[in-house]
């Protein structure tokens, strides 16, 4: 029996499938990060990561000695020092590395060219023809761009709540909301944890659920808040198809992260704004889990042909792998 992996590799965590060559998930397994390999430490932990998720899944797959036909990575900052590290850690006749926004593309297109919207707590488009020509805009970080993420979307919600506060805009349900969400008395006490480093990145972009919530509840500033941020994401994703000349082929626009669970009042802009620039654009959500879509890939490019019924073992099976693990 021939066996393929799939690694998903991000900043909080990693996972690895191992699955056979009809996609039947054996294994699966988690480990710690495995991105920013430059940074101090960040060699260590991405042998870690590798060790941890792939063990874990070929110890639940019972396979003591493997030698995979192909390995699918989809890692956060895919560099070729990555590359060199997975080649010592994993016995496979082809590894294949690519960065994690092939893997979500995929993840919404089955591996089939498109074009995909990654917004969580950063944001970035991508965009892949039919050569396999890639282009993308966006991604430049929380600090010189991320716009339509959960910490744009954050903090462009603080914001209108200090002209609130201060007289200089509008009312706005944001405020109670984002007092909740930071357990605090008033946007004083929001600053001091901001400023005082009491609370990070990650934290202040959870705040986004409060832009979200008043949105949902009708509040003007956060309407307003949302469609921007939509339309961001979408000017994104359009310079990104146009720079591969796709604009008038009919293309799959995928819609990755969080950002996207807001429902109507981040999509019903995002999809207008495409629209009027790529009219026959189809839009879709993952289809596969990270972790699933790698072992996809892992099949795909080895040579093996990804039917439907691949696919849904895939879907099934990870499932029950999932559950098998959860106990």
């Amino acid at each position: 029996m021939k066996y393929y992996l799939g690694i998903d590799g991000g900043q909080t965590k990693t996972v690895a499938v191992v699955g056979n060559e009809k996609g039947e998930v054996l294994g699966w397994g988690k480990g710690g990060p495995s991105n920013h390999i430059r940074e101090k430490g960040g060699k260590k932990r991405f042998r870690e990561a590798l060790k941890a998720s792939v063990g874990e899944a070929l110890a639940q797959a019972g396979i003591k000695e493997p030698h995979f036909y192909a390995a699918y990575l989809g890692i956060s900052g895919a560099c070729e020092e990555m590359r060199k590290i997975a080649r010592r850690l994993i016995k496979a006749e082809e590894i294949f590395l690519e960065g994690d926004a092939l893997l979500a593309l995929a993840s919404c297109t089955l591996g089939k060219e498109g074009a995909v919207i990654i917004a969580g707590g950063g944001s970035v488009a991508f965009c892949v023809d039919k050569e396999g020509r890639s282009a993308s805009a966006g991604g430049w970080g929380y600090f010189m761009g991320d716009e339509g993420s959960a910490f744009w979307l954050a903090r462009e919600g603080l914001n209108a709540c200090t002209k609130a506060v201060d007289g200089r805009g509008k009312e706005t349900l944001i405020l109670p909301y984002i007092l909740r969400y930071f357990g605090a008395e008033d946007l004083y006490a929001i600053h001091r944890k901001i400023y005082s480093g009491e609370v990070g990145r990650p934290k202040i972009a959870g705040a986004a659920q409060a832009v979200i919530q008043a949105a949902k509840d009708g509040d003007e500033i956060a309407l307003e808040i949302c469609r921007r941020g939509a339309e961001e994401l979408a000017l994104a994703c359009i310079t990104a198809i146009r720079k591969l000349g796709m604009e008038k082929e009919e293309i799959i626009v995928g819609l990755f992260g969080g950002i996207f669970s807001a429902g109507e009042v981040i999509a019903k802009p995002l999809k207008d704004r495409i629209w009027k620039e790529v009219p026959t654009a189809k839009f879709t959500f993952p289809q596969l889990p990270p972790e699933g879509t790698a072992l996809l890939l892992a099949l795909k490019k080895s040579g093996r042909e990804t039917t439907d019924e691949i696919v849904e073992n895939i879907r099934r099976t990870i499932a029950e792998r999932r559950r098998d693990k959860n106990g």
